[in-house]
């Protein structure tokens, strides 16, 4: 986050990884919105509106082959993290509820 504004997101483990090598250096980078450092370490700036489908999500991510979204309101904070393990949960899930 930046202002406020999504900006991107990692998965913990490769933050964690980089963080235990380079720790004052990251925080360097995220004190100083350096972003571009973060994004050629991993960070992940795609993102998806929060009201998008579930299935529009999955289909977004099936033919981008990323590891996950960044899920955004309209005002750009971030709300959550869609990835397909995820959203198939989800979907899995309302369609158990309704068979109930």
């Amino acid at each position: 986050m930046e202002n406020g504004r999504y900006r991107g997101w990692m998965l913990a483990h490769r933050f964690y990884e980089m963080f235990q090598r380079q720790g004052s250096t990251v925080t360097q980078w995220i004190n100083r919105g350096n972003f571009d450092q973060l994004r050629q370490a991993g960070m992940h700036i795609e993102q998806i509106s929060s009201t998008a489908t579930a299935l529009e999500a999955l289909d977004l991510l099936t033919r981008s082959e990323k590891e996950g979204f960044g899920v955004v309101t309209p005002s750009g904070a971030l709300v959550g993290i869609a990835n397909r393990e995820g959203i198939l949960s989800q979907i899995l899930a309302k369609v158990l509820e309704q068979r109930t």
